[in-house]
Parts: C-alpha cells; structure tokens; sequence
C-alpha cells in the first residue's frame, strides 16, 4: 500500500492512461486485501515521494479502524434502542 505526499502519477492498465492521481492519495490497497497482482501500473509524472505500508501494517490498519467502527456502530443502536424503549414506555403511561 502507497501513499504519496508529493507529486504526480498517471495510472495505466494494458498501456491505456486510466488516470492521474495527486498527493495524499493511497493505491494498491486492493493487492494486499485480497493478495493478488497488481491491476494497473504508475508512472511518475513528476519527482513523487512515496511512503509505503507492508501487508502487516496495512491489515492491522485496516482491522483496527473495522473493529472502532463497529463499536461505534453497536453503541449507536444500543443507544437508538434506549431511546426507544423509552419513547415507548411514555407513551404508555
């Protein structure tokens, strides 16, 4: 996984420009999920820096922020449910 801060790329598949991409922007997030090749290539445009996540990282990465969103997801409804029964415990009485 890539990240580059400064620069510029240009994406190809098949020698076909897909795309250029600016800084700040990741790629090749989809080879380390699913451990496959590579599905397009980059060319640099311009001088870029690059800053790369080996598999590891990029999967603890990826774990953890699940792992916090889904918690925050279960607090949501916990409190959507509260909510709820409380609404209709007023409406009761």
């Amino acid at each position: 996984h890539f990240f580059f801060p400064d620069g510029k790329l240009e994406v190809f598949q098949q020698n076909k420009l897909l795309t250029s991409i600016t800084v700040w922007t990741a790629f090749g997030e989809l080879a380390i999920l699913y451990n496959c090749t590579r599905t397009a290539s980059v060319r640099a445009v311009n001088k870029v820096m690059t800053w790369a996540l080996d598999r590891e990282a990029f999967q603890n990465i990826m774990r953890r922020t699940a792992e916090t969103r889904h918690e925050q997801y279960r607090n949501f409804l916990r409190r959507s449910d509260s909510r709820l029964s409380q609404r209709e415990q007023s409406l009761k009485n």
